[in-house]
């Protein structure tokens, strides 16, 4: 996860470098539809359901985004989010391994605790419309797309006071969980491209939907194989900023 936010960072510190240093300051005009290249950063909160609320509590995500705005407004791209949450609903699953206080002890005798919390990611490819209404921005509305892509989740072990020889790397396979799948997804909302380069962004509520199995094939705490299908599904509200890249124009000038 520290690895995801760190590659976010990065995309997000270029992009604003490159943003706002190599181009001349101005104005575009959005009477008439354009074609529009753009990079998204964003951020969500999501509320589980189905299978994935029987395992997991509230769920956020970080992300970016990839795409292009046709003149027609028709819109297609790749989205990319790491999903992360503090709640684990299933009984502990750690049990076996832990005293009455939910602590284990490493293998040079320290009591220690084990922090458990969900790990994940999930990217698709999307097309949709943006409605205008006849708006005088024609750019700018009402934005509905849909997606196809992968969705993967796991319970991330956290112990940082030693090893215990019980949750090496291999052993922790059989505890975490780790459930990946085919995943749809839906998004609608509003979307705004303004007459400046800095004031961009969209909101709106997403949903997501995945038919995963896990990958583990045995839990170790359970004692036996788990080939199961499972619907996970969430929903909630994204918000984020666009970064678009205009075209050059013979009466204004932007320099990439």
């Amino acid at each position: 996860m520290k690895k995801n936010i760190f590659s976010l960072n990065i995309l997000f510190t270029l992009s604003l470098f490159f943003y706002t240093g190599q181009l001349v300051k101005g104005q575009v005009n959005m009477d008439s539809a354009m074609a529009l290249p753009f990079v998204k950063l964003n951020f969500g909160i999501f509320t589980p359901s189905n299978d994935f609320a029987e395992r997991f509590g509230r769920t956020s995500s970080v992300g970016g985004e990839i795409g292009y705005k046709t003149i027609n407004n028709w819109q297609f791209g790749l989205k990319i989010d790491a999903n992360f949450g503090k709640k684990i609903n299933e009984p502990s699953i750690l049990q076996s391994l832990t005293n009455a206080s939910g602590d284990v002890t490493t293998s040079d005798g320290v009591i220690t605790g084990i922090l458990q919390e969900q790990r994940g990611f999930n990217f698709h490819f999307y097309g949709g419309k943006l409605f205008n209404f006849k708006g005088k921005n024609k750019n700018s509305g009402l934005l509905v797309t849909g997606g196809m892509g992968f969705l993967q989740h796991r319970i991330n072990l956290d112990f940082r006071d030693g090893d215990v020889l019980q949750l090496n790397k291999e052993m922790e396979k059989g505890y975490d969980r780790l459930s990946n799948g085919i995943s749809f997804n839906q998004f609608i909302g509003y979307q705004y491209f303004g007459k400046t380069r800095l004031i961009n962004f969209y909101l709106g509520i997403e949903g997501i939907q995945a038919i995963t199995e896990n990958r583990r094939g045995y839990n170790y705490d359970l004692k036996k194989e788990d080939n199961a299908t499972r619907f996970d599904a969430m929903y909630g509200v994204k918000f984020g900023w666009i970064i678009p890249f205009y075209k050059r124009s013979t009466k204004e000038f932007y320099y990439y």
